[in-house]
Parts: C-alpha cells; structure tokens; sequence
C-alpha cells in the first residue's frame, strides 16, 4: 500500500498526490545513554510504520516520506552523539518541507513523531501550515495515538511513557532491533547512575553545558524492566493505532 516517495518518478508523484495521503517521520539522532544506539527515536517511528502498514484498510494512497532524521535535542548536547536543530531551525526545515509537498498536490499530511523534543514543534508547524492553506494535516508521536489504550497495556511499576532510554525504548528497541542494545544494559545503566550519584548535586549549569555531563546519566528513567517480549505488545500496539488513526481520520477514496 506504502509508496516511497524517494524511490518514486516524478510523474507517479504527480499522479497520486491529489489523493494520497503523505506521511512524514519525524525522530532525532542524539544519545540514549550508555546502552541504545543514537538513531533509537528514527528506528522507533519508522518501525510502528512499517508494522502498520498491512493492517491499513483503505482504498487511499499513502505516499511515505524519508524520516526527518534530526530533531530538536539541544538539551542533551552535554553529551557525544548528538545531532540537533534548534527548534526555530527545526520548525523552519518541516515547514519548508511540507510546503513542497502542498506545491506538489498533496492536501493531506500526517507527520508521525518518535521524539519528544519534536512534539511542540510539529504542533507549531501543523498550525502554520492550516492557517497559510487549505489542507488536512495532523501530527501526532506515535506514542500518543491511543493514551489510554496504552495505559491499559503498560504494566505497573515500569517507568515512564515515553520517557528516555527507559523501560519503553529499552523495549522496543530489544524486539526490533536487539544489536543496537547493550547485552549488559543493565549493569550499564546501574554503574552510570552510581556515578552520577558519586559527583554530588550539580553547580548551576544548563542541561546542554558539557560541565554539566558528571550530574546526568543521559537517560531520564531506568530500564531494569525492559524486555523484548514487551517491546513486541508496545510495537504492536502502536502500529495498531496507527492503522486505526489513518482510516479514521484520513478515510476511503471519495
């Protein structure tokens, strides 16, 4: 059903932009503690994607963009392997590229995002777009899809949805991509936060100074509860939701 629009002829984008729908990723390339690899938030999105797309029931074209591989992450810029935009430049850059796509035809977008920096952001672009033209656009982190479908689902006692580097992503992560997580993640995350703990209360320093990189572990929650089995029902479920929300909200030809 998915078209992928970088692997497209110009005239077959063309020909179905009037009615396709066009759904941009949006993730970010930037740490995830001592245990996930840095494209954790792109890997994340684009896999709920690929899992819903044989489970979308509808007649209309859906024509799937290149992920926006970087996202707004100054905030951990205290640590190597960040790769950010300032949401200024951020909102600018999905903006211009949506803008190309209403040049084009397409009067239907959906931007889908697996970063939480992004989620403001998007929202600002997804109003500025509706106010300059006549289109359908909705933004959603696909995390958010379904809140309380999800909260049904999340066993209690694990950290927080989505948080970062926690149980959630640890998850997921250890089902569709368990090469890029740490075997010993465990221990990783324990010895970190011990030294942290070990360099006393920070003095002051914004989240993004290097200085302040002996206070945080670069993860916001823990992930001792993580499992693979649990990442399967979280991808599941999010591709499901996904699923739904397009042919709610984005329907049949008419």
């Amino acid at each position: 059903m998915f078209q992928n629009f970088q692997t497209m002829h110009r005239e077959d984008i063309a020909a179905v932009s009037g009615e396709a729908l066009a759904l941009l990723p949006t993730g970010s390339m930037e740490q995830h503690g001592p245990h996930l690899g840095v494209s954790v938030d792109t890997l994340l999105v684009t896999e709920v994607i690929r899992r819903a797309e044989p489970k979308i029931k509808q007649e209309r074209p859906i024509v799937l963009l290149p992920p926006m591989h970087f996202g707004a992450s100054h905030h951990w810029l205290a640590f190597a392997g960040v790769l950010s935009l300032t949401a200024d430049t951020y909102i600018r850059a999905v903006k211009d590229l949506c803008d190309c796509l209403i040049v084009q035809g397409f009067s239907r977008i959906l931007i889908l995002n697996g970063h939480g920096g992004n989620d403001a952001p998007n929202r600002v672009v997804m109003m500025n777009l509706i106010n300059d033209h006549d289109v359908q656009i909705e933004t959603y982190s696909y995390w958010n899809l379904d809140p309380q479908g999800l909260s049904e689902i999340w066993p209690e006692g694990f950290a927080d949805i989505p948080g970062h580097s926690g149980d959630f992503e640890t998850s997921m992560m250890l089902s569709a991509f368990p090469d890029l997580v740490e075997p010993d993640w465990r221990e990783l995350i324990d010895r970190e936060a011990a030294a942290v703990r070990e360099a006393g209360p920070p003095s002051g320093m914004g989240v993004s100074d290097p200085a302040s990189r002996p206070h945080r572990t670069g993860f916001t929650d823990e992930s001792h509860n993580a499992s693979a089995a649990m990442g399967e029902t979280l991808l599941d479920f999010h591709s499901s939701a996904l699923a739904r929300f397009i042919e709610q909200n984005f329907g049949s030809q008419s």
